[in-house]
């Protein structure tokens, strides 16, 4: 039976037999006579002494007293004072002590920041250390070329900058270095610090020496040398006292406003937390229509994300409280964020894929509906299930969820064409997409949007929605409506927003439906007419301009292009709107039109009829059509949010859409050179197209049914390409 002593060793304490504290006491004893006329002999035995803390903790574990054995090991591991000298050990010395316990014991390489090398904060002399690179100036070069390339080298340099130590002690070092950490190395390294200072110093010394000796013109240069280097010394001496006692006054006065600063900082981030996690909590319900009947995995993705984010802002407001405060986050925190958040990055993409892979292909269910209209000859249109009351739910951003269906902001579209013999029918066709092409026939199938006809009366809904239990695969849905010849059909308010295209007979395209809700149409021979529309009695003016192939249009103009034998030019609206349109035709074939107009209470139509369209130039118009032309080149620009619609044929169509420009073409096209920019859309999936070359950025859209080859693509992340059949 032993007795047990409580010691104190490297600042922590610990409980030790009493044999065991006799060695230890013997081997402290020795290392503080070998060290003892050392320069350094303090920092030596405290880093000894740390050391021998570090590895009876490493040690013990769950044990709680420290035995002989243990002594013997740890002493063995950091060397005996016999088996090392503190200066300039001789070559015998050197491998006596390498068959030594303490030259077989190597502790791995751990990544530090070095504070010997820092320019900033000692991250890349760290990781360079780390690496053994000899020169720490390619990492930093590393670090610059990443900040100003993408930006990713601040947040990194940041993050490390939070979540790395500070190499302090010489067993940091040693150990940032790969190098054993014993009492050798732990001498040597405090030795080269003391050494490099000095060095340092006598540098400084010299350098004021030679610039005394140069300034000199005779052999008393070295005393007058001696004399400005004690001057120098006083100077800066009392400018380092001036500097001293200027940064504590700042210190005094600015230290409430960064408590202050700390403290709103603190707030921000309490209540960033509480909505953060207000948010991911909400965010479970959308979650769940991604992983039907898997809500682990759907609470896992949320608050991934969310750890994602979370924990580098966490990290650095961490880094601002240490600098403040100069307050220290424990060595195991900090590694526990960085493995944590290290292994919410490997789920982010371990999940991000999944999701992805979900949505890898598209599917198509189409049905056709023969519609009765009770011996009827007047159809009345309408959408249901537009306004749902706050009280059945709530709406995040672009969803809304009641707890049974799950509709996004993508409504139904409607377009209304003649029928081709004396039926009424409706084609409805949905699309969703899946992990393959039958899922997502499958998905598209089950998509919930029933029409209702009651009477004459046709209910369209006005939502895509999923149900509860159902994999939501970004569903979209639309319904054609192919009206006979000699039947009418009143399209109601609602309906009148999402009808996307509509066959309208000549000289009914300034009617809005938007405006003139629940009116009467008949459909004739040429299309829809509206019967009991009241529309305006603009003044219409022609001009007589002739021989141009190139058509330079701008301002809020509705424009209608077409093919013809003969030069034709007409603008149509009221006075006080046309009279603010200029025309101007140069020697070069280009007529150009000017709409100095911003809104107007009725649309401004120009009417453009030319047998070659070779260029066309629109700037902030409104709607455009196109019609008819057959060229062997042509080139559309348009820069704005409207809507250009084109059918006809050309050998080269170059198209160069900007900001919010949509586009839908049709007809055979050779080549195609599309240039999309700022969210941007492309329908051609009314079209042939031959060859394709697409450069799309910033959230563009582009749509094909079928490509004769495969097109030449150059876009970025956020923009998307669809080919439907291919």
């Amino acid at each position: 039976m032993n007795k047990i002593v409580n010691i104190n060793l490297g600042g922590y304490p610990f409980t030790i037999d009493e044999n065991a504290y006799d060695r230890l006491q013997a081997y402290l004893q020795s290392i503080h006579k070998h060290f003892r006329n050392t320069e350094g002999y303090e920092e030596i035995t405290t880093d000894i002494e740390a050391r021998l803390a570090e590895l009876f903790q490493e040690r013990l574990g769950n044990r709680p007293i420290v035995n002989l054995k243990d002594v013997e090991e740890v002493t063995a591991k950091m060397g005996m004072p016999e088996d090392f000298a503190a200066e300039g050990s001789t070559e015998e010395k050197t491998s006596k002590k390498k068959k030594t316990a303490a030259g077989d014991y190597k502790t791995g390489k751990r990544l530090y920041r070095n504070s010997e090398e820092e320019v900033i904060a000692g991250v890349c002399s760290g990781i360079a250390a780390y690496f053994g690179i000899a020169d720490p100036v390619w990492v930093r070069l590393l670090f610059v070329l990443l900040a100003i390339s993408g930006g990713f080298g601040v947040p990194i340099y940041l993050i490390l900058w939070a979540i790395l130590p500070k190499a302090e002690t010489a067993g940091d070092r040693l150990a940032m270095r790969g190098e054993p950490i014993n009492a050798s190395n732990i001498a040597r390294i405090i030795q080269e610090e003391f050494e490099h200072i000095s060095r340092k110093v006598n540098e400084f010394g010299s350098e004021l020496g030679v610039k005394g000796k140069e300034a000199g013109e005779n052999a008393k240069a070295a005393y007058a040398a001696e004399d400005v280097g004690k001057m120098v010394k006083k100077v800066v001496d009392g400018l380092g006292i001036a500097i001293r006692n200027l940064i504590n006054a700042l210190a005094k006065i600015w230290k409430p406003i960064l408590f202050l600063a700390a403290l709103v900082l603190t707030l921000i981030f309490v209540g960033g937390w509480v909505a953060a996690i207000g948010t991911a909590i909400a965010g479970v319900s959308f979650t769940e229509y991604f992983f039907p009947g898997q809500s682990f995995w759907a609470r896992l993705g949320i608050f991934n994300v969310f750890f994602v984010m979370f924990i580098p802002v966490l990290l650095i407001a961490l880094s601002f409280f240490r600098a403040v405060f100069r307050t220290r986050v424990s060595r195991h925190v900090r590694t526990g964020l960085g493995i944590f958040w290290i292994l919410n990055i490997v789920g982010f993409f371990a999940l991000g894929t999944t999701v992805v892979a979900e949505f890898s292909q598209e599917g198509t269910a189409t049905r056709e509906t023969e519609l009765d209209l009770n011996d009827s000859d007047t159809l009345h249109l309408d959408l249901s299930g537009r306004n749902i009351p706050a009280s059945e739910g709530f709406s995040a951003g672009p969803f809304w969820v009641d707890g049974e269906e799950f509709p996004p902001s993508d409504n139904a579209r409607l377009f209304i064409f003649q029928s081709e013999d004396d039926r009424l029918l409706l084609r409805q066709e949905t699309k969703s997409r899946g992990r393959d092409r039958q899922e997502a026939i499958q998905l598209a199938e089950e998509i919930a949007v029933s029409p209702q006809l009651e009477g004459n009366k046709l209910m369209l809904p006005y939502r895509i929605t999923t149900r509860e239990g159902q994999k939501w695969r970004a569903p979209e849905a639309s319904f054609t409506l192919y009206i006979p010849v000699g039947k009418y059909v009143q399209i109601g308010e609602t309906a009148s927003y999402n009808v996307f295209d509509l066959q309208k007979a000549p000289g009914q395209d300034d009617i809005r439906l938007y405006r003139n809700p629940d009116r009467l149409w008949k459909m004739e021979k040429d299309g829809l007419r509206c019967i009991t529309c009241d529309e305006e009695k603009d003044l219409s003016e022609q001009f007589t301009f002739r021989d141009f192939s190139t058509l330079n249009i701008a301002g809020p103009m509705k424009v209608f292009i077409e093919r013809g034998e003969n030069f034709e030019v007409r603008l149509a609206g009221m006075p006080q709107y046309t009279q603010k349109v200029t025309f101007k035709q140069n020697d070069d074939q280009q007529l150009s039109v000017l709409a100095d107009l911003t809104q107007t209470a009725s649309p401004v139509r120009l009417y453009v009829i030319l047998p070659n369209l070779s260029q066309l130039h629109l700037d902030k118009t409104d709607d455009v059509r196109i019609d008819g032309f057959e060229e062997e080149q042509m080139t559309v620009t348009a820069n704005g949010p409207f809507e250009v619609k084109m059918e006809g044929q050309a050998d080269q169509l170059e198209l160069n859409l900007n900001d919010n420009t949509r586009m839908d073409i049709s007809g055979d096209f050779q080549n195609l050179k599309a240039s999309l920019v700022k969210n941007c859309k492309l329908d051609a999936e009314r079209a042939s197209v031959g060859d394709a070359k697409l450069t799309m950025t910033d959230h563009s859209q582009a749509k094909f049914d079928y490509l004769q080859n495969k097109p030449d693509l150059e876009k970025d992340e956020s923009s998307t390409l669809t080919i439907k059949n291919q």
